[in-house]
């Protein structure tokens, strides 16, 4: 039997094992290039995100892309006969062309999840314009500085990128640096060990994301808020809601976590900020009762921080 005439699983396997499918460095035109033309796609639309799930016979692939008309989708998972296929979800991404570039997204830039992604055998000297908008942290790896664009310093970058501006750094230099005070997150999953609000943290709660990877928002946001070298207040203590967003369409459970930051306590601390990165509370049936959720928090003297109605709905006091 050629190629051409395995069934898909096998073909599919065979790829996944080989490396010809990698996680987020393939894209469904890589699948059907190599399986043909899919019995069945899926779109779905959600969290800024647009996902596409391609179906042949014994096998799946998910992928997603930013919801941007620039993005590019990339490969998420495949499954085969209901079983998950290792395609590097855990490894070091490791772009093997320039061209794997356009596979990352000016919004998420290089992610790996906790892995990281290596630029390190690549010549980038003539990429200034797309490396200039893509955002990295310190496990990306690149080449040295003869493959790179002249004056594209990413370690400088890396630490100009800490400083919080708006004239905190001398708030701090005051003393000012959010010491006696408690906020409260509800966003995505997280590492909880994470370098910069490890010891900030003294409540992690996972909310209907049994199984979910740590995601990329909420590291950055918990960070900027109290970061040890970039955030606004390091002093300050922060209690946390890990929330599947993506399965909520009602304000409901919004209210419900934004409840149980009003009442906690800890060492008779209470909070004074709660910080919400979704903003699509007016477009659900029940906003009157989120109305009433922000009273509640107004009359304790709690600031409720959630994204623009007008888009992603992004950056707004409630």
């Amino acid at each position: 039997m050629t190629k051409q005439h395995l069934p898909p699983v096998q073909l599919v396997c065979r790829a996944a094992a080989t490396g010809q499918l990698r996680y987020h460095l393939s894209t469904p035109e890589n699948l059907e290039q190599l399986l043909g033309e899919p019995v069945e796609r899926i779109s779905e639309e959600g969290g800024g995100m647009e996902s596409l799930r391609l179906v042949y016979p014994g096998v799946e692939a998910m992928f997603s892309r930013h919801r941007d008309r620039n993005a590019v989708f990339w490969l998420g998972s495949v499954s085969a006969e209901g079983k998950p296929l290792d395609i590097g979800a855990d490894q070091e991404m490791v772009l093997r062309s320039v061209g794997e570039l356009k596979l990352f997204d000016t919004f998420f830039g290089f992610w790996g999840d906790a892995c990281g992604v290596s630029l390190a055998g690549l010549d980038l000297r003539d990429s200034e314009g797309r490396l200039s908008k893509l955002p990295f942290d310190s496990r990306t790896r690149w080449p040295g500085p003869a493959r790179l664009p002249a004056g594209f310093d990413p370690a400088s970058l890396l630490e100009s990128g800490k400083d919080p501006g708006l004239g905190v750094r001398q708030l701090r230099a005051k003393g000012i640096d959010g010491s006696g005070v408690a906020v409260g997150i509800i966003d995505q999953p997280m590492p909880t060990d994470h370098q910069e609000y490890a010891d900030n943290l003294v409540q992690y709660e996972g909310i209907d994301v049994a199984g979910v990877r740590p995601q990329m928002h909420g590291p950055p946001v918990a960070s900027i808020l109290v970061g040890r070298t970039c955030g606004v207040a390091p002093g300050a203590e922060l209690m946390y809601y890990a929330a599947a967003f993506w399965k909520w369409d009602r304000c409901e459970p919004f209210i419900r976590l934004v409840d149980r930051l009003l009442q906690a306590d800890f060492d008779g601390q209470r909070v004074s900020v709660i910080s919400i990165s979704a903003g699509t509370f007016p477009h659900w049936s029940d906003y009157s009762d989120w109305c009433d959720a922000l009273a509640r928090a107004e009359a304790q003297g709690v600031t409720v921080m959630t994204c623009s109605r007008e888009f992603l709905y992004y950056g707004s006091v409630e």
